[in-house]
């Protein structure tokens, strides 16, 4: 069985069955891996940060220009993607 990090939703039974078939090796690996994405989340948090702040920082007059909105937007998929890196860590964690 594969787990798909795409769907970060997988029911926390299907992640029951996975660890039990797993070897003490491969556990190590997902817990290697469960460590590296906390790392990204971090990282990405640091990013989301700065971003937002450079951000707020900008003068009223750049508020409707291409470039904050894109600003505006990359924002936005960063807290997607944090949500999706939360819901994945903690499906990982409940192994």
């Amino acid at each position: 069985m594969t787990i798909s990090f795409k769907n970060a939703n997988m029911k926390k039974q299907t992640y029951v069955r996975v660890c039990k078939k797993m070897n003490k090796k491969r556990i190590k690996l997902v817990q290697q891996a469960l460590s590296l994405l906390k790392q990204a989340k971090s990282i990405l948090e640091d990013v989301f940060d700065g971003e937002s702040e450079a951000l707020s920082n900008r003068p009223e007059n750049f508020s409707g220009t291409d470039s904050y909105q894109q600003s505006e937007e990359a924002l936005s998929n960063l807290e997607d993607i944090n949500d999706d890196l939360e819901q994945v860590i903690d499906n990982l964690e409940n192994l």
